[in-house]
């Protein structure tokens, strides 16, 4: 299984990307509704505990990415 976090994932607008929490701390990713890997889900304790993954070496807040 190859982390997200660790290729290049090309999307014009975070709009296009959703989550379905798998569980296990990890979330299946998807591009405009098509599956494209695994990303492990962390933890922000400094901001509220609000959960997040890493895409493009960029923070993204789940709250902020729409659920399937």
């Amino acid at each position: 299984m190859k982390k997200i976090e660790e290729i290049e994932l090309k999307f014009k607008d975070y709009s296009q990307l959703s989550i379905l929490d798998s569980g296990y701390n990890v979330v299946r990713l998807f591009i405009d509704k098509k599956h494209i890997g695994f990303a492990e889900v962390w933890t922000d304790v400094e901001n509220e505990k609000r959960e997040y993954i890493i895409v493009n070496h960029e923070i993204i807040y789940l709250d902020t990415i729409n659920k399937i």
